[in-house]
C-alpha cells in the first residue's frame, strides 16, 4: 500500500471510542433480541408473570388514587367558621371597637354579627321552653359573631392561632371552632399514607422475589447454553445482559398494565 493510500485510510478510520460505542450498541441490541426471543418461546409463562406483577403494582397505585380523592374532598367541604360569643350586656361602643379590630385581622374574610335580640328570637323558635324566657327581666343571650377565614388560612394551625387571638379580646366570652371534619380527613389521609408505605414495601419485596425466582429458573433452564458461551470466551456481562433485559421488559410491560388497570 502506498503512503498516500495509507494516509487516506488513516484519515477515514473511525476513532477508537466510536468503534467501542458501536460494539456496545451491537451487544445491547443482541441482548434485547435474545430476551424478547426467550419471552416469545414461553408466552404463557411470560403472560402469567406480567399479569401477576401488574396486579401487585396496581395495589399501591389504587391506594394513591384513593388518597387523591380523599384530599379532593377538602375542596367540597364547607368553609370552617369561628363562632365568637360576646359577653352579655356588651354596649355598642365596645362592639364597634371590637368590629374594627376584627376587620384589621388579615386572616378574616367575612364577619357576620347576630344581635342578642336576634339570638333570643332564634332560640325561642327552636326551644320548647320559650315561655320561660319571657319571664326574665333581661335578655340572657349574648351577641354572636361568625367569622369566615380566608382560603389560604383555613388549615388547622392557622385556625387555632386565630382562635387564640380572638379569645384574648376583652369583649369576647367564648370562641368555638369546629374542626371535626378537617381532623377526620387529615386522620384518614395520614392513615392511608402509612398503609400505602407498608403496602409499597411489601409490593417491592414481592416483585423482587418474583423476578429473582423467574431469573433463577431461567438460568437453570439455559444452564448448558451458558456453559457453552463461557467456554467460547463470553464475558459474564455478555451472558447476564439478556436476563437483565428480560427483567426490564417484565417491569415496563407490567407497569403499563397496572396503570391501565387503575
Amino acid at each position: 500500500m502506498s503512503k498516500g493510500a495509507a494516509a487516506r485510510s488513516a484519515l477515514f478510520e473511525a476513532p477508537s471510542w466510536m468503534i467501542a460505542l458501536l460494539q456496545k450498541l451491537k451487544a445491547e441490541r443482541y441482548a434485547l433480541k435474545v430476551s424478547l426471543e426467550q419471552m416469545r418461546k414461553s408466552p404463557m409463562a411470560s403472560l402469567v408473570i406480567i399479569f401477576t406483577i401488574s396486579l401487585i403494582l396496581a395495589l399501591p397505585l389504587a391506594g394513591q388514587v384513593f388518597l387523591q380523592q380523599i384530599n379532593q374532598l377538602k375542596s367540597f367541604a364547607p368553609n370552617p367558621e369561628l363562632t365568637v360569643f360576646l359577653k352579655v350586656g356588651l354596649d355598642t361602643p365596645s362592639l364597634l371597637k371590637l368590629q374594627k379590630r376584627l376587620e384589621s385581622i388579615q386572616e378574616i374574610d367575612k364577619i357576620d354579627y347576630q344581635s342578642p335580640e336576634a339570638s333570643l328570637a332564634s332560640f325561642k323558635e327552636k326551644s320548647e321552653f320559650s315561655e320561660i324566657l319571657d319571664l326574665l327581666d333581661t335578655n340572657p343571650m349574648p351577641g354572636i359573631i361568625t367569622l369566615t377565614p380566608k382560603k389560604n388560612f383555613d388549615n388547622i394551625e392557622s385556625l387555632q392561632s386565630l382562635k387564640a387571638v380572638l379569645f384574648k379580646q376583652p369583649e369576647v366570652d367564648k370562641v368555638n371552632l369546629n374542626l371535626e371534619w378537617i381532623a377526620k380527613l387529615n386522620a384518614i389521609s395520614a392513615l392511608l399514607k402509612k398503609i400505602m408505605l407498608v403496602v409499597a414495601g411489601f409490593v417491592a419485596f414481592g416483585v423482587c422475589m418474583l423476578l429473582s425466582n423467574t431469573i433463577r429458573l431461567s438460568l437453570e433452564k439455559h444452564r448448558e447454553e451458558i456453559f457453552i458461551l463461557s467456554m467460547m470466551g463470553a464475558t459474564k456481562a455478555f451472558i447476564r445482559r439478556p436476563f437483565f433485559y428480560r427483567i426490564g421488559s417484565y417491569g415496563i410491560i407490567s407497569a403499563l398494565f397496572a396503570t391501565a388497570l387503575v
